[in-house]
């Protein structure tokens, strides 16, 4: 036996790789579940109650497009504020806001008081506020939980996101048929457990004295002396640019933005074919849903995709399975033939979210990742019509199998940008994330005064 004293670990706490079960990561994910649920319920159903209360499909339409546009500044204020201010407590404030505002319009419903004013009022006040709280949630899952374990809760949280889009629209239909306010009622206690989850979660982390969040650890400041509508837009173009500065993330932004609008463009144009062939709605939603059955399926292999393969090579084999089965979506034409292929293609989707949403966190500073979500989601966000407007104007004019020849066009281009990029195809498995990362970064985030 040696008489040597034992060799002190000089690691820093936050980068021991603990059981996620040891972090306040289990808090998060509930409240985050809660919160989640509670918006697909409410995005599924207000469409389908502005019908029912107007019965026209132009002031639905305007809703929706308003509630849209709301978002999106919703979207880069709450970047900004989740950087200012403490990310667990807007989470508690969140919740309160969502519980009180899901009791208002289950009032409002049981009372029989919507009509096209209320809903489009609560459908912005709602939206808004949902979305400006839930940008401090992914930023606190980086303050929560060592970096080398990113990205198996993110991978974690793939089957859950699979779970919520499967139950959200059956849940929220069969809540209809007894009246909005049935509707209104789940969320109200959905987003309650989301509240408690978010105390317990915010009690945890300030009594956890013994490991500082990655956010003291960067000594990286926000801009909390600075205030105002100009201060906030400085702050997001600082976001911009520094995305912008990222060779890695950006390419990362461009495959996906790439991914995205390829899978669109093939789904959509095979969910109006199968429209014009005459398939009943039932029959479209089966396969809608085959979709969410192959990322729930795919999620319980992410986190071992996520610890074992790098990343890059899992990035480039996923996107060639889905070109893979993209094209056999041109000689296939039955109702299930479809639906089993788009399960297949799905497969992979966990893995690969859970791989490139990962690093994206991983590699941005603490200190400014509320406005760098805020601005990936903008720059992605900006591509969403695309996909529906290429599928409609091609399938129209060109037919099905070449519009979907043009979604596999892009998901090739996907694949393209990936192998030709070092800074995206060397990147390697979840361990290595940081180290990977820190060889971008081309100047340190400087704290403020």
């Amino acid at each position: 036996m040696s008489d040597s004293p034992p060799v002190a670990d000089t690691r820093e706490p936050a980068d021991v790789v603990v059981p996620l079960r040891h972090t306040p990561y289990p808090y998060w994910l509930v409240s985050d579940t809660g919160s989640g649920l509670s918006m697909r319920m409410l995005s599924f159903a207000m469409p389908l109650i502005a019908l029912m209360i107007t019965n026209s499909p132009v002031q639905a339409g305007i809703i929706s497009a308003v509630t849209v546009v709301v978002t999106i500044v919703a979207t880069m204020l709450g970047g900004v504020l989740a950087d200012r201010h403490s990310r667990g407590r807007i989470m508690v404030v969140g919740g309160v806001a969502s519980t009180a505002l899901s009791a208002a319009f289950t009032a409002l419903a049981w009372s029989g008081s919507l009509t096209f004013a209320t809903l489009l009022t609560a459908s912005i006040v709602m939206g808004f506020s949902s979305t400006v709280f839930a940008m401090a949630t992914d930023p606190m899952l980086k303050d929560i939980v060592p970096a080398a374990m990113v990205g198996r809760a993110t991978a974690a949280n793939q089957g859950r996101d699979a779970t919520i889009s499967l139950a959200s629209g059956p849940l929220s239909g069969s809540l209809l048929g007894a009246g909005a306010w049935l509707v209104g009622a789940v969320m109200t206690v959905v987003d309650a457990i989301a509240l408690v989850a978010s105390a317990l979660l915010v009690r945890r982390t300030e009594r956890d004295a013994a490991r500082p969040s990655a956010t003291e650890r960067e000594s990286a400041a926000a801009p909390t002396s600075r205030r105002g509508l100009r201060a906030a837009r400085a702050e997001l173009g600082e976001a911009f640019g520094w995305l912008w500065r990222r060779g890695d993330l950006m390419n990362l932004i461009v495959i996906v933005m790439l991914i995205n609008m390829g899978l669109g463009v093939i789904v959509t144009t095979t969910i109006y074919a199968l429209q014009q062939n005459g398939a009943s709605g039932f029959e479209i939603g089966l396969v809608s849903a085959s979709g969410g059955v192959g990322m729930l399926l795919g999620s319980f292999a992410a986190p071992w995709a996520v610890r074992t393969v790098p990343t890059g090579m899992l990035v480039v084999v996923a996107l060639a399975w889905f070109t893979a089965g993209s094209a056999l979506l041109v000689v296939i034409d039955s109702l299930w033939g479809i639906a089993v292929t788009l399960m297949l293609c799905c497969l992979v989707s966990p893995a690969v979210n859970a791989c490139i949403g990962g690093y994206m966190m991983v590699a941005t500073p603490s200190a400014m990742l509320g406005r760098v979500n805020a601005a990936e989601s903008v720059m992605m966000g900006i591509v969403a019509p695309v996909a529906p407007l290429v599928a409609g104007i091609g399938f129209t004019f060109l037919g099905r199998s070449s519009t979907i020849g043009i979604g596999i066009a892009l998901t090739i281009a996907s694949i393209v940008v990936m192998l030709a990029t070092k800074p995206t195809r060397s990147i390697p498995v979840d361990s290595g994330w940081e180290a990977h990362a820190a060889s971008f970064q081309r100047e340190p985030v400087v704290a403020r005064a």
